[in-house]
């Protein structure tokens, strides 16, 4: 019965230990593809910021779009991240917009000095056209600074009214429309209000510009 109960304890101890194990090398991803290192990488996924509009529709003539990325991708590295880790930032090769978040983002967890970056091939997904993106990688030290920063802003003007004002109503951003008025003096003069031959004939008058 004791031999039973050992092999039975070293059964059980045997279960947990591999159970321990992988959550304690798993590392945190943002996105579908697997975390291929330990928790000492903060992993933002690949194409960062298409990731980010998967889960946040933001229209893309929001005024506001690059400050909401920012600071969503701000959120999802103070809410899975810790200080130490390496941040991976990942673009496709948008770097006119994806530059302006990514960078922003890195020098916000990170010191300047510890910011490096490389070019990463891609293609595109509709065009099947080969292009270029880019791969940041930093260490984070600056993680209390980042949040007290976000919450400040945060205080101000939440990230959730950027995106709901800036996708209400897309005709606001659009050039305002003048009414041409030129016509409207000759329209004014009393003889526009009578009828002549003209009319009864069907032919143009002097008011029909």
């Amino acid at each position: 019965m004791m031999k039973a109960n050992a092999r039975l304890v070293r059964i059980v101890g045997t279960i947990l230990l591999g159970s321990l194990i992988p959550l304690a090398a798993q590392a945190w991803c943002f996105g579908p593809r697997g975390c291929v290192t330990d928790d000492s990488v903060c992993d933002m996924g690949r194409n960062t910021t298409r990731l980010l509009s998967s889960q946040t529709f933001v229209w893309s003539g929001n005024p506001h779009d690059v400050e909401i990325f920012t600071r969503m991708s701000t959120a999802q590295v103070l809410e899975h991240c810790k200080e130490g880790q390496q941040l991976i930032l990942h673009s496709d090769g948008r770097l006119s917009f994806d530059d302006r978040i990514l960078s922003d983002v890195a020098k916000t967890f990170c010191r300047v000095s510890s910011i490096s970056r490389s070019p990463v091939h891609a293609v595109r997904p509709i065009s099947g056209e080969p292009t270029v993106g880019f791969e940041s990688k930093c260490i984070i030290s600056k993680m209390e600074e980042a949040r007290a920063s976000y919450l400040e802003k945060e205080k101000q003007i939440s990230t959730a009214t950027l995106v709901e004002e800036g996708n209400r109503n897309p005709a606001a951003n659009a050039p305002e429309r003048v009414l041409d008025t030129s016509n409207r003096k000759s329209a004014n003069r009393p003889e526009c209000n009578r009828i002549g031959v003209g009319a009864l004939l069907g032919l143009p008058g002097r008011c029909a510009e």
